[in-house]
């Protein structure tokens, strides 16, 4: 490998003047006991070159990543007297730290086939082509590994719960290799907990090394002698052959532990109970045990075990029955009176069956209901036409010509599991997370059952309304994900003649509801639990992100439905359960409704965070999709179907691309919007309309867009507030410098709560419709530049350039096919320095006005002015420094070509502004 290590930062930021607001760094709550830290730099990339004569494996990308990791601890070690750090936060970058973990290896690996990942933890290579090779994103992981001759085999036993995670990008040009950084994250030991490496060089030890290497040696014993596990399976009532050793973490009494003589460590493992007959398959359960070791005695002793199933919590809450939309949010193909209650899962069949819309599921009468990644078993304990089919096998629906399977039948049940996980599965895929690539804590394939009880609790008779996701450790190793599906309603049942027997409307006919469910399946596919640390899951928000499109409940106002049931997310029955949840009503990420589970996050499997965590996380999840094109209209004042199908595929992109992103489980919610961030820096952007409903094209987004709107997404609903440990609902803050040229937004919101104000520059939700009128384009009457941040944006720039396109026909998507004439920079200017809250009026100076008169007309075109403001503190998308994909030179060369690329770029962007002058 040819290395020479690039300096980063360049200037201005390694000037020891230059103010640090250019990079954002978190650390844990105070007094949590959860310690994290994030760092983010995105418009300072770190760069990095070397040669090399095949592609790159852990070991050269570990190279770059600890290069860049200790020039980042030397920057923040130089500028502790900025006040922006503590010396505790710098150590936590530390060389000697990073030095005691090891860079897992990257899989797949870099061009070639994929093999299976033998361990539960690795560094993500998340290319999107079918060889895996580059460009790729490369999520590169460091971890403790408890194994004295690592090879960097996956198997070996890996520090799940805590380690760094450095996302990067990775090109190549013949054999020279190109990374760039722009974020890291690390999640480390809760409460009394300790990296291994860190006990080992406390006070006292005498030699560190074989303190190490005598633990790693006790960690190999205990989890893989038959003593060991039999006797933590006596302990916990598990079975002894399906226990599987999942994490090891040390935690001494008191910081001389060596001297005292004595410390405690925990083994976490899963197992299947021992079955006694209270269900149909027995519960598994995670395994919590506590090891005493005494220096003076070389064997380490049992002092405590505690265990908790592995079950997501269950709410009575229902679905929807038919194929394609619940039945409120149907559309029907004439104008009729929209009357709620037709539409409720109690009516008869009759009455639902015309909410339905054919599903073509193979060209054969009988059909396994089996797919990559999911299949959907029989439920014999259930029901009744499944008896003597084999245990454990895959359903199989009886399709015949003229078939009439209505609503309320187990089999339709069956048949709705399938299409609608069949749905999330499609899109997975599309998103270039085949189950092969994306499932690396469970086994592959999703058990789904179409009709089943819940447990624990009374549900499991299977007479509820409601579903859980479950992890079934009945074989050693990685366990099974099972989704187990109830009822929909309890009070009709249809009596088919024949059979007589009464069968009901089950909960898989509803797609917002396995959307819920699915939310758990990525989590304990990818990390291996049910729940995030700092929500239940993001179930709620795929659910409504995913169904908003083409409902009538997103209708305009007066469109016959209530305007408020846009927010239902889950319209089929009256919930309480909303996904527009008001910050100042304590729907805050540091709210009123979230303190418990921000002061304390969740330390083990028995502490939960129910519901108002995840109504906060949909809210603020659902506002992205708004602001990507969630509330588009036509010119007409209709809904824009396309626009938002589009809005929502790009944000469910960026939710499960953030998610496979992930290494070790992340302990706070500001991870999991850095992670939403990563996704838009590192990726190619997917064609976002691409599902059953319409066809293929090749409508890209560009990378590097979105970043900005994820932030703001975030902040709106209550993080990044003033100071954490003080109850915060209200919006968050800006970030420090934030340089924006002022659009025709709305600059509050109003709510049931009163007004929420946002002021100029900021996101707020609009149709990105493309009009001379459009809500996002800057008015010609006042162009002002402004900084929302607290502190002084210095060296702003603008640049403007010309361009121009044609009208637009009056039908078809003319956005997505026009092109844009660019002509190369009109005006480049220093603007100087702004305080915060302070404008400088462009159409004021002489210059712009001097462009803005100078424009060539083209007949029967849009004139375009495109405005650019950036600075080195907050870059512009489309400012080369940032090295994002938006760059434009003043040439214009890389500035978009069609007029949606073009909304896309400014529409998420307060650096940058349009105008649009009608012929």
């Amino acid at each position: 490998m040819n290395w020479t290590p690039p300096t980063w930062p360049p200037n201005p930021y390694s000037n020891d003047h230059w103010p640090t607001t250019w990079l954002r760094l978190e650390t844990g709550y105070p007094d949590s006991g959860r310690p994290s830290l994030l760092i983010a730099h995105s418009g300072v990339p770190y760069k990095g070159e070397f040669t090399l004569a095949q592609r790159p494996t852990e070991v050269e990308l570990g190279i770059v990543a600890a290069d860049y990791l200790k020039q980042l601890h030397k920057f923040l070690t130089h500028r502790l007297a900025d006040h922006h750090f503590e010396q505790s936060e710098v150590d936590l970058v530390s060389p000697a730290r990073i030095d005691a973990f090891e860079w897992l290896p990257v899989w797949p690996a870099l061009g070639k086939a994929v093999s299976p990942l033998t361990g539960k933890l690795a560094s993500w290579n998340l290319s999107r082509l079918s060889d895996h090779d580059l460009p790729a994103s490369v999520i590169m992981v460091a971890a403790e590994v408890y194994d004295n001759q690592f090879d960097g085999g996956s198997s070996a036993p890996i520090s799940l719960r805590a380690g760094f995670r450095i996302p990067m990008t990775v090109e190549a040009d013949g054999n020279v290799y190109t990374v760039r950084i722009r974020s890291v994250t690390a999640e480390f030991p809760a409460g009394a907990n300790a990296f291994l490496t860190d006990l080992a060089n406390r006070p006292g030890v005498p030699n560190p090394r074989l303190l190490s290497e005598f633990v790693s040696t006790q960690v190999n014993l205990l989890t893989t002698s038959d003593k060991s596990l039999q006797m933590i399976a006596d302990q916990a009532d598990v079975k002894q052959n399906t226990l599987s050793v999942n994490d090891v973490q040390f935690h001494p009494d008191e910081a001389t532990f060596w001297e005292d003589g004595g410390w405690n460590f925990t083994v976490h493992a899963t197992a299947q109970g021992n079955d006694r007959g209270r269900y149909p398959q027995p519960l598994s359960y995670e395994v919590v045990s506590t090891f005493r070791y005494d220096n003076t005695d070389a064997n380490p002793q049992l002092v405590a075990v505690d265990k908790c199933p592995l079950v997501t919590h269950a709410a009575p809450e229902g679905g929807a029955l038919v194929f394609r939309k619940t039945p409120p949010g149907w559309k029907a193909p004439l104008a009729e009176e929209y009357i709620w209650s037709h539409r409720r899962p109690t009516r008869p069949d009759d009455t639902l069956d015309r909410y339905r819309k054919l599903f073509q599921l193979a060209n054969a009468a009988n059909v396994p209901l089996e797919q990559d990644g999911f299949r959907v078993r029989v439920c014999p304990e259930y029901v009744r036409g499944d008896l003597g089919a084999p245990i454990g096998s895959t359903k199989v629906v009886d399709l015949p010509d003229n078939h009439d399977l209505q609503p309320r039948r187990n089999a339709f049940s069956a048949v709705s599991a399938y299409f609608n996980c069949h749905r999330y599965f499609g899109l997975l895929t599309r998103f270039g997370l085949k189950p092969d690539l994306f499932v690396v804590q469970t086994q592959k394939d999703l058990q789904v059952f179409y009709r089943y009880g819940i447990f624990p609790g009374p549900g499991k008779s299977g007479r509820t309304v409601n579903a859980q996701v479950t992890l079934d450790c009945g074989i050693p190793g990685k366990p099974f994900i099972h989704m187990n599906l109830a009822l929909a309603e309890l009070s009709r049942w249809a009596r088919p003649d024949p059979p007589s027997w009464a069968q009901p409307l089950g909960i898989a006919t509803s797609g917002r509801w396995i959307g819920h469910e699915i939310g758990h399946y990525l989590l304990a596919a990818r990390l291996g639990q049910l729940e995030f640390d700092f929500a239940h899951s993001a179930g709620d928000a795929i659910a409504a992100v995913m169904f908003d499109p083409g409902s009538v409940l997103a209708d305009p106002p007066g469109a016959g439905v209530v305007e408020s049931f846009r927010g239902i997310t889950y319209p089929f029955v009256f919930t309480t359960r909303r996904h527009d949840r008001i910050v100042t009503m304590g729907w805050s990420c540091y709210g009123s409704l979230n303190r418990s589970v921000v002061e304390n996050p969740p330390t083990s499997c028995k502490e939960t965070k129910g519901y108002l965590t995840e109504q906060i996380l949909s809210s603020t999840v659902f506002r992205l999709y708004r602001m990507l094109g969630g509330d588009s209209l036509n010119t007409d004042g209709s809904v824009d179907a396309y626009l938002r199908r589009r809005a929502s595929r790009m944000v469910l992109f960026l939710l499960f691309r953030g998610i496979a992103g992930f290494a070790q489980s992340p302990s706070r919610a500001e991870m999991l919007e850095l992670a939403l961030e990563e996704a838009g820096w590192l990726s190619q952007l997917p064609a976002p309309v691409q599902d059953d409903d319409d066809p293929i094209n090749s409508d890209l987004w560009t990378g590097g867009t979105t970043h900005k709107a994820v932030r703001w997404a975030f902040e709106a609903q209550g993080m990044f507030p003033p100071d954490r440990t003080v109850r915060h609902s209200e919006p968050g803050q800006a970030p420090a410098v934030d340089v924006y040229i002022s659009d025709m937004r709305p600059q509050a919101e109003a709510t049931q709560a009163g007004r929420i104000p946002y002021g100029p520059g900021a996101y707020a939700p609009v149709s990105l419709e493309w009009s001379t009128t459009a809500k996002w384009l800057v008015d010609a009457n006042s162009i002002q530049v402004g900084n929302r941040g607290d502190s002084v944006a210095d060296d702003i720039s603008l640049r403007i350039w010309i361009g121009s396109v044609g009208t637009a026909p009056t039908a078809g998507r003319w956005d997505l096919e026009a092109q844009i004439t660019w002509l190369p920079v009109s005006l480049e200017l220093d603007l100087g320095s702004l305080d915060a809250g302070e404008t400088i009026d462009l159409l004021g100076l002489a210059e712009v006005q001097g462009v803005l008169n100078s424009a060539p007309a083209v007949v029967d075109s849009f004139t375009l002015f495109l405005f650019e403001t950036s600075c080195p503190n907050d870059r512009a998308n489309t400012d080369p420094a940032a090295q994002l994909p938006p760059a434009a030179a003043n040439d214009a060369t890389g500035l978009p070509n069609t007029p949606r690329a073009l909304a896309d770029l400014v529409s998420n962007d307060n650096n940058l502004g349009l105008l649009i002058i009608a012929p």
